[in-house]
């Protein structure tokens, strides 16, 4: 299992509405979580930051993560939040979320 920590930077204006996409998710992207071998997916914000926390529990984690954004449910929510984000890191737009470096952790 590897732990991982993503970040993005959101437009100020498009948090709420990014908020309200999330408050009531479908079974379809627990599927499509479970699918891409995402476990314990858990999103914080705090100001311009979203930050995204999960157990991956795969063997080829880009290949899930392809197979996680271009699922159909997936697909939809991105195409609505289209323009919600800033660059954060060389990264952007091909993933548009940066993955963080673990610093500290205590099990």
């Amino acid at each position: 299992m590897r732990r991982i920590g993503m970040a993005i930077r959101i437009k100020p204006e498009c948090i709420e509405d990014y908020i309200s996409l999330h408050k009531n998710p479908t079974n379809e992207l627990f599927v499509a979580l479970e699918k891409s071998n995402i476990r314990n997916n858990t999103v914080f914000h705090v100001e311009d930051i979203l930050f995204n926390y999960f157990e991956y529990h795969g063997t080829d984690f880009d290949a899930d993560w392809i197979k996680y954004t271009e699922s159909k449910i997936v697909s939809k929510m991105f195409a609505k939040m289209r323009g919600f984000f800033l660059p954060v890191g060389e990264n952007f737009p091909k993933t548009g979320w940066t993955i963080m470096n673990e610093v500290f952790r205590k099990d």
